[in-house]
């Protein structure tokens, strides 16, 4: 195919142009089909559609492809100024968008560290909670465990002067029986009274092994039933 008509774009305008399928002759046609003098077609690109709808520079590289397209357009060239504003704003949009990235940033970090201390904090009361909680159970558990020691402690200590008081009145009434006898004795056979009154004696001596005897069972009474309530009676 020698020549193919193609839908050109220029100023919002579209025309249809018979190009010919030579990259060295379309500029001039175009330029004369748009009326368009030499200085005026410099400051133009010819451009043309794709297959994906994308506008491609024309070239000698792509004029192949270029004469395939359906529709042209022109784009006005780019002197050194304009590529300078381009960049300047290419570089704002960079530098906006690094901000925003930033930004973006400090407020996650911000957040996280807002979280991290609301969790910190509900963990911290829930600890003191616990160690308040623990503490009134142990104050409690103590004041349980000293009631119930004094408690053991006065009944021991009642039940072992209750035995003292009566092993000492027992005492203090065997004492007298062998005083009596002795006196008795005395007064009707001084003799056979100094006999009894050895014998009395032994007699006294028992009754004080006896007394001694009960007072040590007591005592071991008193450190069993302390061992068998938890409490060491050596301290």
């Amino acid at each position: 195919m020698s020549e193919k008509t193609i839908l050109l774009l220029h100023n919002e305008f579209k025309i249809e142009v018979e190009i010919p399928n030579n990259y060295n002759e379309v500029n001039e046609v175009v330029r004369k089909a748009l009326f368009l003098k030499p200085e005026e077609m410099a400051k133009l690109t010819l451009m043309y559609k794709d297959e994906e709808g994308d506008n491609n520079p024309l070239d000698e590289d792509s004029f192949e492809d270029a004469f395939k397209a359906k529709e042209w357009c022109t784009r006005p060239n780019q002197d050194d100024d304009d590529d300078n504003e381009i960049k300047e704003k290419e570089e704002k949009k960079i530098q906006k968008m690094k901000d925003n990235e930033e930004k973006m940033k400090e407020i996650f970090i911000n957040m996280m560290n807002n979280k991290v201390k609301e969790v910190n904090e509900k963990w911290k009361k829930e600890f003191e909670n616990l160690k308040i909680k623990f503490k009134n159970e142990l104050e409690k558990r103590e004041n349980l465990h000293q009631k119930n020691l004094e408690q053991i402690i006065g009944n021991m200590s009642n039940y072992f002067d209750s035995v003292i008081e009566a092993k000492v009145d027992n005492y203090n009434n065997e004492i007298k029986k062998v005083f009596a006898t002795q006196i008795i004795n005395n007064t009707t056979d001084f003799n056979k009274g100094n006999e009894d009154f050895k014998k009395n004696v032994n007699n006294l001596k028992d009754v004080q092994n006896s007394i001694n005897e009960d007072i040590q069972n007591s005592v071991k009474n008193f450190a069993d039933i302390l061992k068998f309530s938890g409490i060491n009676n050596n301290k």
